[in-house]
Parts: structure tokens; C-alpha cells; sequence
């Protein structure tokens, strides 16, 4: 769907895999950066829990591997791979389709936040705030998000957003709010609010949040809030992820 909500279409559904319905997707999907593929993680009948790469281009579907548990989906900002938890952390090259299991310190744990091309850097979740990795699994700093020993502070895997101009961007929650921080300077609150917030914009000038009822956009520097797309009742999104913003498509 467009920012300004239209063009609701589907590209994907589980029933390409399990014709007669019986599949669940309780773990959100996630979109190459180049919007071509699409990793999935799939139960299908509740049986055969599986991780399976769509080619929304040519229709085609890989399956990748087996297993359940929540599934961390990753894509490098070139789309040229991917990366999942299934038994363990995997490594996909879509070119050469070679995949690896990354072991020992290579095998970040399975809160990986997301993995940035440029710096070759992963981000995962530990207690109060994050670790940053480098590509081997090596660690190069902790930060710590609970400004105040007295509260904690709340950071979920999808909180990572990485934008080309602007750099590493976390979402996390503290004291009842959302709060906003750059990785480069993480001491520097960029924006707080009651609502949750759920992605950033490419340029780094809006946030957006979402709930039962809409999704909001929110202007970093003044903190003005527009409503740009009214959901319908009973509406629940999980994960908002802004795709192609140069096209809106």
C-alpha cells in the first residue's frame, strides 16, 4: 500500500504453499531492499514449519530450510543476501545460492536487529540495550539505553532501521514511551512519543507509527503528527516496513 493508502494489493500468500489454507505466518515476512524477494517463514498445517525464499518477479519458490522458533529474518542493503535463524543463524547468497550456517562467535544470537552492508556491522539485543558486531561476530561496543538505573528499557528486533543517508536508526521503548536514537550518537533522544513507532523514513525526517486505527506520520524536528492511512476495524499490524520510497510503490 501506498504512504497515502492506495493501491492495496497483496504480492504473496501462503496459499502458493498450502492450497487448502492450512498454514499459519506467525513471524512477520520480510522484503528485499530492491522489493524482489520475499523470505518467509511459513508453518504449513501446523507440521512442517519451514523458511522459503519467493521470487515475486518470476513466481519462484526456494525453500531454504526447516525448523521453527522466531525466525529473524535479515536482508543486506544490496539484496544480495539474506539472513535467518532455523537451528541456529544461516548466511544465503541469492546469486550463487549457496547458503552457510554461521558458528561459534559468527552465530549472532537470535535477536539480531539488522545487518548494515556498508559498515558490515550486526546489531543485536542484549538486557537494557545492544551490541554491535562486527561481520565475524566479533564485539566492538555495548550501548546501554536505560538512561535511568531505576527503569528498563524495551527493544524489540524490528527496532533497527537502517536508512543509506542517515545511517543506523533504533526504535525502543523507555519509561512508557517511544524513543528515538541514531546509533552514532545513541546519548542523543531524536524524538519521543506516547505512540508505538514502527519505521523510519529513508531520509531520516519522519517516523511512523501504527495502530488499530491508522498509521501515523510523524515530522522528527517539530514533532507534528498527520494520520496517512485509516485502517479498518480490527486492523493489527505487527511490523510496518516502508519499501521502494522513491517510487512510493
Amino acid at each position: 500500500v501506498k504512504i497515502d493508502g492506495s493501491e492495496l494489493r497483496r504480492v504473496w500468500a501462503g496459499t502458493s504453499l498450502a492450497p487448502d489454507g492450512r498454514y499459519s505466518m506467525n513471524f512477520p515476512s520480510w522484503r528485499s531492499p530492491d522489493n524482489r524477494y520475499l523470505l518467509v517463514a511459513i508453518d504449513i498445517a501446523r507440521e512442517e514449519a519451514s523458511r522459503v525464499l519467493v521470487d515475486l518477479k518470476t513466481k519462484e519458490q526456494k525453500k531454504l530450510a526447516e525448523g521453527g522458533g522466531f525466525a529473524q529474518i535479515q536482508w543486506s542493503a544490496d539484496s544480495k543476501t539474506e539472513f535467518f535463524h532455523g537451528g541456529g543463524m544461516w548466511e544465503y547468497e541469492v546469486a550463487t545460492q549457496k547458503m552457510k550456517k554461521r558458528e561459534g562467535k559468527a552465530n549472532i544470537p537470535n535477536t539480531l536487529g539488522y545487518f548494515v552492508v556498508e559498515g558490515k556491522r550486526f546489531y543485536s539485543i542484549n538486557g537494557d540495550g545492544y551490541d554491535v558486531h562486527d561481520y565475524a561476530g566479533n564485539l566492538i561496543k555495548k550501548v546501554n539505553l536505560a538512561y535511568d538505573k531505576n527503569s528498563k528499557a524495551s527493544l524489540a528486533p524490528f527496532g533497527f532501521h537502517y536508512t543509506a543517508k542517515n545511517g543506523q536508526f533504533v526504535i525502543f521503548r523507555y519509561q512508557g514511551k517511544s524513543h528515538l536514537i541514531n546509533a552514532a550518537a545513541p546519548e542523543k533522544i531524536l524524538y519521543e512519543t506516547n505512540d508505538r513507532l514502527g519505521a523510519v523514513s529513508e531520509d531520516g525526517e519522519f517516523v511512523f507509527s501504527t495502530s488499530t486505527k491508522s498509521i501515523d506520520k510523524h515530522t522528527i524536528s517539530i514533532g507534528k503528527v498527520e494520520e496517512v492511512i485509516v485502517l479498518w476495524e480490527g486492523s493489527n499490524i505487527g511490523q510496518l516496513t516502508l519499501i521502494n520510497q522513491s517510487t512510493g510503490n
